[in-house]
């Protein structure tokens, strides 16, 4: 599967989405359903008009003058490098946004950036990780119902969602992942469901600290969605910011976010610009028989790798089959399979932890 990141889709004239290394740079709402502002008052438009184009993100209302997104929404394509903070704008409270146009309703807040922060970890294709930003706006915006305009809340630190989690996520991209298609302005939502980091570690790769995934079955996020918020629950809080999918939008497939939740993310998003790092593997683990030589159900031991970060560790023994049955879930590295799982594989999965967050790395 080839990744790419969820690049603003081009507006006004719409222009085409970029490239990097011959991948399109893309997350719209794929297979969404046409929302109201008032059901995601925290939703932003984010509007980035630069070099004689025009680029669409989204973004989150986490207080009056402060908005959440990711950083390639305010970089130049393919790198680190930052526009101006005077090339953005930031529509609160709009429920249809048509660049050269207009919004609606009248009620909407039209607002500039004076000033952005971005992660100092943040790093594009191929090792996309820390990939967000913190806007400043010129003028408070006025948070009220009449506005269509709330802040949300930052799930807790730590609390990243657990596989099988429903999820929301909502934007004003395209409706459809074909090269041409543009989106028509309107704000959309869908449901996904949270993938754990194991199942979705060809696409998080080393930094599933600090990325979630989650797809469905019949949507997606596509381009101009980038930046946007991924939410839980009732009350609701952001648990991500809309990062990276398959070229093309495809349903069914895993969509990268930044993890609000990792402590290497949070600390950032709350004003820190040296983070605690988490940890990378940089060997993979090996799970072999204790012993010179395998016996028969002789106990196996869980080999960590090499991690950066000096993490402590915990061992997850499981079936390698549909069922994935956990066996053993422990800070020891040592099972003893039963003779009930005689014929059966066995990994070992390995959840290393610091005060950045915890990844994850398989044998």
């Amino acid at each position: 599967m080839t990744l790419v990141l969820a690049f603003p889709s081009g507006q006004t004239a719409f222009a085409a989405a970029p490239s990097v290394g011959g991948a399109s740079i893309v997350p719209y709402i794929i297979g969404g359903q046409e929302a109201a502002i008032s059901q995601f008052p925290w939703q932003v438009f984010v509007l980035l008009e630069a070099e004689g184009s025009v680029f669409s993100c989204g973004g989150s209302i986490i207080d009056p003058t402060h908005i959440l997104t990711a950083a390639h929404c305010v970089d130049h394509e393919g790198a680190t490098t930052p526009y101006p903070a005077g090339d953005m704008l930031v529509i609160a409270g709009a429920s249809r946004v048509v660049v050269g146009v207009g919004y609606s309703p009248a009620s909407a807040q039209l607002d500039g950036v004076a000033s952005f922060r971005t992660d100092p970890y943040y790093t594009v294709l191929p090792d996309i990780k820390d990939d967000v930003a913190v806007l400043t706006l010129e003028e408070p915006l006025e948070l009220s119902a009449a506005r269509s305009t709330q802040a949300i809340s930052l799930v807790a630190s730590g609390a990243t969602p657990v596989a099988g989690t429903s999820l929301m996520v909502s934007g004003y991209g395209k409706e459809d992942g074909s090269e041409g298609a543009q989106p028509d302005g309107k704000l959309y939502s869908t449901t996904l469901t949270a993938i754990s980091s194991d199942a979705c570690r060809n696409t998080v790769g080393a930094n599933s600290a600090v990325l979630l995934c989650a797809e469905s079955s019949n949507s997606a996020t596509c381009q101009g969605d980038s930046g946007g918020p991924l939410t839980e629950g009732n009350p609701t809080v952001q648990v991500g910011i809309v990062d990276f999918g398959p070229k093309g939008c495809p349903t069914g497939q895993p969509d990268g976010f930044t993890n609000v939740a990792a402590p290497e993310i949070r600390d950032f998003i709350e004003g820190s610009e040296s983070p605690p790092v988490a940890p990378r593997p940089t060997s993979s683990p090996v799970i072999k028989s204790v012993g010179p030589a395998p016996i028969a159900l002789a106990p196996l031991t869980c080999e960590p790798g090499a991690w950066s970060g000096s993490p402590t560790f915990t061992y997850t023994f499981q079936v390698e089959n549909a069922s994935a049955q956990v066996l053993q879930n422990a800070p020891d590295n040592i099972f003893t399979p039963p003779s009930t799982l005689v014929g059966s594989p066995v990994v070992c999965i390995v959840q290393a932890t610091n005060p950045g967050g915890t990844g994850t790395a398989r044998s």
